[in-house]
């Protein structure tokens, strides 16, 4: 059974045990990422009492969704089509984790997007960011 953790406009949705195991902070940022969803409010709310279930299965490490729109929405979206749900899993189950989305939330329109890409828009943008994800992030860039 997952467990939800409410904060800022979001709900993020965790399993009962840590799902990621990775043998570094480097690997973790070559291989992590999410899969992002946007809909209409009502859409992600369906999509979120769905999560749930498939939290900590399959591959899927944990979710997040917003409960307010959220702040970013990327080019080509439909007004009105501003909240997201986000479904976390390795790059090397991205496919699979995509299959079971399509069919879960009936959704074709998503997009990839890697944990280390998240992280250097933070640093970007004079974020603290973890010392050790900074110093892993250093190493990608050689």
């Amino acid at each position: 059974m997952a467990r939800e953790i409410e904060n800022e406009g979001l709900i993020h949705i965790l399993p009962e045990t840590n799902l990621l195991d990775y043998n570094s902070d480097l690997e973790y940022l070559l291989h992590h990422g999410k899969w992002l969803i946007y809909a209409h409010k009502e859409a992600v709310q369906r999509m979120g009492g769905k999560v749930r279930n498939l939290v900590g299965k399959n591959g899927i490490t944990e979710a997040k969704f917003t409960t307010r729109p959220s702040l970013q929405v990327p080019q080509g979206y439909t007004l009105g089509v501003d909240y997201v749900m986000i479904v976390y899993c390795d790059d090397r189950n991205k496919s699979e984790v995509r299959k079971i989305l399509e069919k879960q939330f009936n959704a074709s329109e998503m997009f990839w997007k890697y944990d280390r890409e998240t992280w250097m828009e933070s640093l970007n943008s004079g974020e603290k960011i973890p010392d050790e994800i900074q110093e892993a992030l250093k190493k990608l860039e050689l």
